[in-house]
Order: C-alpha cells, then structure tokens, then sequence
C-alpha cells in the first residue's frame, strides 16, 4: 500500500502528455489542475516513502484537499462520459488520413522534419477510395479557423472525401507567420487561448483579428501553393470564420492558384461557425457556446458537404456529364 504514494506523481505526468496530445482541451487541463493538486498535497508522503518511513498518521491537511480532489474528479467523470465525443476513424468513412510533420517558414519553404526535430506545418490529406475517387474534380483546401484546428473538422472532411474529393487541411505555427508570440501561440496553447479570447473579451477579439489580416492571408496562400505545387492542379478553397477574407484574397490574385472559395459559416444552418464540427469533436463546447446537444448522426456535417458539393460544380466549366452524374449520386 505505501507505494501508492508515487502514483499522484505518475498521474501527473500522463496528465501533461495527455495535454500536449490533445492540444489543451477543456479536459485535459482541468484533469492536470486536479493531478498538479494531488501532488502537491502528497509530497510529504512521498518524502516519508523514499525515506523508507511507511508508517504515517494522515492529517486532515491531507484529508480534505484529497476528498475535494476525489468529488471533483468523480464530478467530472460523469461531465465527460455524459458529453463523450463521437468516436470515429478514417476507416468508418473508407477513407485514409495522412498526416505529415513539416518544418520550415513561409519564407524558406516547408519540408519534412525529423523525428525530434520540432514541426511548423501539420498537413493532414484525406483521400477517398480508389474507385470512388473523382479524377475531374480539384483537390479541396480547407482553411480552419483558429478557434478549432484540423481535428475539429475531421467529421466533414471525411464525408467529404466519401463523396471522392482529396482534401487537405494545414495547421501552421511557422515563426514568420505567428498570431501570438508568446507560448500561447504555439500548437498546444493556441487553440485554447484564441477560444478564450472569444470568450471572454469579444472586442479585443475583433481587434486581435484585424491586426492578423495580413498573417491570415500569407497563410491561406502557403497552403494552397503548397497543394498546388504538389497536386499540379487548381485547388478549390473552403475557409471558416476569420479564414474568409484570406480565401478570397487568395482567389482574386492574377496568378488564379485557386478555382473557387466556398465559406461554411455562410451555411445557415452550421451552428458552430468558426469552431469546427463541436456536437461531434467536443460536445461539451457545442454546449456551452452554442447550446447544441452532442450529434452521432453528422447532420450538420452531411449538410455542409452537401453545400460544398453545389459551390465545386459551380466552380468548374459546365460539364452535362459531370451534372448527370451528380444527379444520379444524389438519388443514391
């Protein structure tokens, strides 16, 4: 029973991995608060273990912060499994998922890192199964939000990429391309500190936004030249929230690196723009922001592919087989 003292501190430590994998969620963070507590309280115990003291009397110093520690995690055990997120994989969609590690800056270019060499760029392809693949069809660059990731979209872009479409999506934290220069702006904190600053401080949001205008547009342009680059095609653009104007800024450059823009917050029915598809990914934010229940069913998700799919065959030269085709996929 004595060496259960070391477990608060082994708890610990897989409570920080545990954030740096899930980028600092809600849960993440508020389990290494609890782990960091219950440490801290057991650190005489674990001083009198390793001192090969085992026989202790436990005071109500002890006693009390653990019981606090015990109702809230039980508290919180219940929040969690009651807002679970959606489980799912690539293979549920019969779709693949790359991810690729690239360092680099928009300056310099962006290449393959190593190992344990720090990534700047997080490129996630979707591809559909060979024989569903449209081969008239542009490569489909999703532009996420910095309220969510690529993660939050992943519902809709593997029903995308079911319907035949390959589709990227980049997360970039290039130095040259930075929205916070602080440790906050790094792919962990990130996410959690622009959701907070929505949050809590609408007005120093939009002037946040504002200043970043040009940052946002050096970005979106990266990405597509990128995929352009490496695909040898026109990509078609789907941006969210305050991607928007830098996909249209993309779109009207001379060079026509794009073939069209498609923007999901100006689908009515999206609830969360901005943030992804929350009702599967993080239910509980879907909640709290937004007031919407936790969806296994990809409604939303469907619907916005749906939308997206009009916007592409708008894009592209008029094809009456390409129409018919979509029209009988339909009726399937």
């Amino acid at each position: 029973m004595d060496v259960l003292a070391v477990v608060p501190f082994v708890a610990l430590g897989i409570s920080v991995l545990n954030v740096l994998a899930s980028r600092a969620d809600f849960f993440s963070v508020t389990l290494l608060l609890f782990s960091a507590l219950t440490a801290f309280v057991n650190i005489r115990a674990l001083l009198r273990y390793v001192s090969h003291l085992y026989i202790d009397r436990y005071s109500v110093l002890l006693i009390v912060p653990s019981a606090i520690v015990l109702a809230g995690v039980l508290v919180l055990t219940g929040v969690l499994v009651y807002f679970r997120p959606v489980v799912f994989s690539a293979a549920d969609f019969g779709v693949t998922e790359r991810i690729e590690r690239l360092s680099g800056s928009r300056r310099s270019g962006f290449f393959p890192s190593t190992r344990f060499e720090p990534a700047q760029l997080f490129l996630t392809t979707v591809s559909p199964a060979p024989e569903k693949a449209r081969a008239d069809a542009p490569v489909v660059v999703v532009l996420p939000d910095k309220r969510g990731d690529t993660a939050a979209y992943r519902p809709y872009l593997f029903l995308l990429a079911q319907r035949g479409y390959t589709v990227v999506a980049a997360d970039i934290y290039a130095d040259d391309m930075r929205y916070v220069r602080s440790l906050f702006g790094s792919a962990v904190c990130r996410r959690c500190a622009v959701r907070a600053l929505w949050h809590f401080s609408q007005e120093s949001f939009d002037e946040w936004q504002t200043a970043h205008a040009r940052t946002r547009e050096q970005e979106a342009h990266a990405v597509v030249e990128l995929v352009r680059t490496r695909t040898g095609g026109v990509p078609f653009i789907v941006s969210d929230g305050m991607m928007d104007e830098a996909a249209y800024a993309v779109l009207q450059q001379p060079e026509r690196i794009a073939c069209g823009v498609f923007a999901l917050d100006t689908v009515q029915e999206y609830g969360t723009p901005g943030f992804g598809n929350l009702e599967q990914v993080q239910p509980f934010l879907a909640r709290l922001f937004f007031g919407l229940p936790r969806d296994e069913s990809y409604f939303i998700a469907r619907y916005l592919v749906l939308k997206t799919e009009q916007a592409i065959t708008a894009s592209l030269p008029y094809d009456d087989t390409l129409v018919h085709k979509e029209q009988n996929d339909d009726v399937d």
